[in-house]
């Protein structure tokens, strides 16, 4: 008789299985790698726009700082070229003229500057509108007071 001798193979199914978990694998990861790189170029764009906003108000407002230079309170609030949708206003005691440009995304400049030498004392970006928190998602923060009692009596 003759025999047959086991040799140790693999099967052809083993090695389709393994191929085809490691081809979905990369296919897995490539699709997370472009959904990252997407992220990355939206979060790229909406920061340089709002770059480019800052610079261009930041120019505003030195234009404007430029046209006041040299006039006094009263003048200074009529005749300098404020910047469309800026407002100008005079400090309590009259030293100094602050300008509010509104920028993107609810922000906006604020330049001072004071009139006796036309220097820029301050300027701050700042929210110009309130910052809402969307609390409409049930979060759980853990058990509260009455339930802890209730769980653990003392």
């Amino acid at each position: 008789m003759k025999e047959t001798v086991k040799t140790g193979r693999i099967n052809i199914g083993t090695a389709s299985i393994v191929l085809i978990l490691l081809i979905l694998c990369l296919a897995v990861f490539s699709l997370l790698s472009l959904s990252d790189a997407q992220a990355s170029l939206s979060f790229a764009r909406r920061r340089a726009e709002s770059v480019q906003a800052f610079y261009q108000a930041d120019a505003k407002a030195q234009t404007w700082a430029d046209s006041i230079r040299g006039l006094d309170l009263s003048s200074a609030l009529t005749q300098g070229s404020v910047p469309d949708g800026a407002s100008a206003e005079a400090s309590e005691d009259g030293s100094t003229i602050k300008l509010t440009i509104p920028l993107s995304q609810g922000q906006s400049l604020s330049a001072e500057y004071r009139l006796s030498d036309g220097q820029l004392i301050s300027s701050r970006i700042f929210n110009s509108e309130d910052y809402a928190i969307d609390t409409r998602l049930p979060v759980w923060t853990g058990p509260d007071s009455t339930e802890a009692e209730t769980n653990h009596p003392s």
